[in-house]
């Protein structure tokens, strides 16, 4: 029987009805929403495929990918899940059981691939427009398409006539930061592809790649086909080699059109726009009444295969060549438009408040779906009106003055201050007015941790070696350009890469090499330095303190960094030092408190949609605490006892109503749901989940793999899907981060609880020893183990480095940790180790005169 006429097919709350596409790797179904009859489409892993565990990883991806997303120019996905044995047996073999589907909604007018080509310049630029809002909205929540092409634009008509263009099929779309390896890669469209993409240049991808695809795109609305035409070998080497041919049209298109085209279509990524939100404001701003290019009508074409094919010439079969008229424009009044930088086109406008943006569209949501979404939607921002006032204000003064600020955003854990930071990340972001780079810190300093781990994540370093990081290096700054030799700098850039401090003087020449990489960064957009739980980090801390006495002329950037009031407890010389670096003049506190219990309220209902009791009842229980609301929440998905009500989710019929008393009891509540899928295997799971814990709060992969090997433990990569679907963990390809510093401490403390934290921390310390890494690394987990003799050589191992790289503080902030260890083991006053750390911290003492009178020596040599 045709699977179009299948009986009453369901899909939870949907009913299937037929196949109306395939795609590379799967199919779509045209469905219904039985409960309001809203049509929807569902896209599967076709059967051919359906066991292939790359294909399954790219739809879950691309589910990922979609569910960070919220634009009017975007595809909506509602839910996720895998089709069931039952109804695989219902669908007569057209469905496979255990594959993942997702549902989005369903468009009713085809695709850009079969409209007819836009009518006028400003038809085109409607279209081009939305494209690229789009892709502004996603790259500032680092996910890159890779493959936009007209096929890829769906349109729709809405009910009073009006047409809109919405980007899909993020089937290979990549997270920025999650991809630092260079290898093949098979997916995207020649037609369409930016050279680094052809050439499998993975590091050197940005959202500058989806902007050489839109210049592409150009030529296809213009003239309807891509710019370079042959089969597939020949567009490559042309996308890499040739520049592209004139661009014509059945209609006037301005000069400023052509240039702004040849700036997307630039071989070097550097020479086209910074980001979409640029390419987008730089084509609002074209006057479409001026210095118009007339063409005539081209001849009649034979497109081959599809519209994406090249374009033939009707009588010799050959490439078609254009008849211009007389006020055309030459062929060579286009090559000075191939050099021109993007820096002369109109910057992005400063909105003075973030009030004045346009809310976003509101998600869309079928009742009884939107379950498997939960943990992998970003969590709604409630209220926080003056905070975002206070950031927003701020980020625009470091924008106008040019010079660097910062907000210290302070407050209990769980009350959303790097959400907030994460919010201003992304709204500066989507509008082009700064990029952004991102650190994260933890009790163990990790080699993902801190400053030098932010720089390799933006440069795309990560994994190199060091002959690779100074080519990368090299490369990378003589293409900013800037002050100073790309090749001197280099050097520097890279000991910082390697955390080889002690090729610097002091800490504060380490400082001046990171602000001057910085002004090279803002020479194109400001920057903002967005810094997690600085309260752990004093050397961060320090470069914050550099940053705001920088005697650099022109450096617009915006530090937001995150601190704990837990950890400030615990260290009151940090919580004295930020207090000071607050009240200075051009830096602020922020304090996060709890939210009031309407804002809270609304962010509980926001959050899945729960009827009004039940989201009545998590608010007063979460007491303004959203990350409690939503791992609260989050644990009631998991356990699969929430149910579609009339107007929204409620507890299934007998399911246990108690609501855990705190946090870490939901934290391990969701920790065993994801590991019970993992059956007998459970248990060394939790180890294997323990042990990447104790590496910190961002575990580098390769580390969490040697010390699983190094303890009989199963490799953590089975585990990380499951930890990322369950919305626990963010995987990349070098790094995996939880979700939240409270989930690491609350598997720690588990892992206290069952005697397995020593174990644990001496598997880490032996494997950084082993590999020559950071002392003090080696030091914190000695400690964290119980081997305080044991951590004694490599704690005044880490003093002396710091020592050696003029680093007084840090010295005497160690050979103090070295004393309290000895004070905890009783050793007597006569231990000769306590006069090697008296004399450390004499040295550190002394240390910043003695670096003064020898650069006073040198300037007078």
């Amino acid at each position: 029987m045709p699977v179009g006429m299948i009986a009453d097919l369901r899909l939870g709350p949907l009913r299937l009805e037929r196949c109306i596409g395939s795609g590379g790797m799967a199919d779509v179904w045209a469905a219904v929403h039985v409960e309001s009859g809203v049509a929807v489409a569902v896209k599967v892993i076709r059967r051919e495929g359906g066991h292939s565990a790359f294909r399954a990883d790219a739809l879950r991806n691309e589910v990922r990918a979609l569910a960070r997303l919220d634009h009017a120019a975007i595809v909506p996905v509602l839910d996720q899940g895998e089709i069931s044995d039952e109804v695989a047996e219902r669908s007569e073999g057209a469905l496979v059981a255990r594959t993942p589907y997702f549902v989005m909604v369903r468009t009713n007018g085809g695709t850009l691939d079969d409209a007819p080509l836009p009518a006028s310049f400003e038809a085109l630029r409607v279209v081009l427009a939305r494209v690229l809002s789009a892709l502004a909205h996603a790259h500032a929540r680092g996910v890159l398409h890779r493959d936009v092409k007209p096929s890829n634009v769906l349109l729709h008509v809405e009910p009073d006539g009006a047409h809109t263009a919405l980007l899909s099929d993020f089937g290979i779309a990549h997270a920025l930061r999650a991809h630092d390896q260079n290898g093949p890669f098979d997916g995207g469209t020649p037609q369409y592809m930016a050279p680094e993409q052809i050439s499998s240049r993975l590091r050197d991808e940005g959202p500058h790649t989806d902007l050489y695809s839109v210049g592409c795109l150009v030529y296809r609305l213009a003239t309807g086909a891509p710019p370079f035409p042959g089969d597939a070998q020949a567009v490559r080497r042309a996308h890499m080699l040739s520049a592209p041919p004139l661009l014509t049209a059945e209609w006037p298109l301005p000069r400023a059109f052509l240039e702004w085209t040849l700036t997307l279509l630039a071989k070097r990524p550097s020479q086209r726009f910074p980001s979409a939100a640029a390419a987008l404001e730089a084509l609002r701003s074209i006057d479409a009444a001026q210095a118009l290019v007339t063409v005539a009508p081209p001849a009649p074409r034979v497109v081959v295969a599809s519209r994406d094919a090249p374009t033939v010439s009707p009588v010799t079969g050959g490439e078609r060549s254009e008849e211009v008229e007389s006020d055309a424009i030459a062929a060579d009044e286009v090559a000075p438009f191939r050099s021109r930088r993007p820096s002369t086109w109109p910057q992005a406008r400063v909105i003075r408040t973030w009030r004045a943006l346009p809310a976003p569209p509101s998600r869309g949501r079928l009742v009884g779906a939107g379950l498997g979404l939960y943990g992998l939607r970003p969590v709604p921002l409630a209220a926080r009106e003056k905070e975002r006032d206070h950031l927003w204000e701020t980020l625009v003064e470091a924008i106008e003055s040019e010079r660097p600020r910062a907000v210290l955003l302070r407050g209990p854990t769980g009350l959303g201050k790097t959400r907030l930071a994460e919010w201003l990340v992304e709204t500066a972001q989507e509008l082009g007015l700064a990029v952004a780079l991102v650190a994260t810190h933890g009790p163990g300093g990790g080699p993902a941790d801190g400053l030098g781990a932010m720089l390799a994540r933006y440069l795309r370093a990560v994994g190199l070696s060091h002959d690779e990081l100074v080519l990368r290096v090299e490369s990378w700054l003589a293409e900013l350009g800037g002050a100073g030799s790309a090749r001197a700098d280099a050097d520097d850039v890279v000991a910082i890469l390697e955390e080889r401090h002690a090729r610097f003087a002091r800490p504060r020449d380490r400082y001046a090499v990171l602000r001057r990489v910085l002004a090279r960064i803002a020479l194109r957009v400001p920057v903002i330095l967005a810094l997690d739980d600085v309260s752990v980090a004093p050397d961060t801390v320090a470069f914050i303190e550099s940053m705001l006495t920088a005697p650099e002329p022109s450096l617009p950037v915006l530090v937001v960094a995150t601190a704990r009031d837990e950890d400030l407890a615990a260290g009151p010389d940090m919580a004295a030092r930020l207090a000071r670096l607050g009240s200075s003049e051009h830096a602020s506190v922020l304090r996060v408190a709890p939210l009031d219990s309407a804002s809270h309220g609304r962010l509980v209902e926001e959050l899945l949609g729960l009827e009004t009791d039940v989201a009545r009842e998590v608010a007063e229980r979460t007491s303004g605490s959203p990350l409690f609301a939503v791992q609260l929440v989050g644990d009631w998905v998991q356990r699969a006892i929430l149910v579609p009500g009339p107007s929204g989710f409620r507890r299934k019929g007998g399911a246990s109503a108690r609501i855990p008393d705190d946090i870490h009891e939901v934290w391990s509540a969701r920790v065993d749901r994801a590991l019970a899928t993992f059956g007998e295997s459970a248990p060394a799971m939790r180890s294997t989940l323990e042990l990447g814990a104790a590496f910190g709060t961002r575990v580098d992969l390769s580390e969490w793999r040697l010390a699983c090997t190094a303890s009989g433990l199963p490799s953590p990569d089975p585990l990380l899907d499951a930890l990322a679907s369950a919305g626990l963990v963010r995987a990349g390809a070098s790094s995996a981060r939880f979700v939240h510093g409270m989930l690491r401490e609350s598997l720690e403390r588990g892992a206290q609880e069952g005697k397995r934290s020593a174990a644990h921390h001496g598997t880490c310390a032996a494997l950084v020893e082993r590999h020559g890494g950071d002392p003090e690394r080696v030091a914190h987990h000695r400690q964290e183990s119980g081997e305080h003799e044991a951590a004694h050589a490599p704690m005044m191992a880490a003093a002396r480095r710091r020592l050696d790289g003029g680093d007084a503080s840090a010295t005497h902030r160690l050979s103090a940790r070295y004393e309290e260890t000895l004070d905890s083991l009783e050793a007597p006053s006569t231990d000769s180790r306590r006069a090697r750390a008296s004399l450390l911290s004499a040295d550190a003492f002394l240390l910043p005169r003695l670096i003064d009178e020898a650069e006073a020596t040198m300037r007078a040599i």
